[in-house]
C-alpha cells in the first residue's frame, strides 16, 4: 500500500491519496464478492495466492552456490 499512496500523494495531494484508497477498497470488495466472502474475517490463508518462495519455510530456501575452481 505504501508506494501507490505515495504516487497518489505526488500526483494529486490529499485527493490523490483518497483516490488510491478508494480504488483499493473497490478492488478488495470486488475480489471478496468473487470469492464469495462477505466479511474480511472470512478470508483465510487458503484464499490468498502466495507467490513468494518464502511462504511456508523461509529457512528451506537456499540460493544456488556456484562452484569456484581456483586455478594456480
Amino acid at each position: 500500500m505504501g508506494r501507490p499512496c505515495l504516487y497518489g500523494l505526488a500526483a494529486g495531494g490529499e485527493a490523490g491519496v483518497a483516490r488510491v484508497l478508494a480504488i483499493f477498497r473497490t478492488e478488495v470488495e470486488r475480489d471478496m464478492c468473487l470469492m464469495g466472502r462477505i466479511r474480511i474475517a472470512e478470508i483465510t490463508a487458503n484464499d490468498v495466492a502466495h507467490i513468494s518462495q518464502f511462504r511456508s519455510k523461509p529457512s528451506s530456501f537456499r540460493a544456488p552456490v556456484k562452484s569456484m575452481r581456483i586455478v594456480p
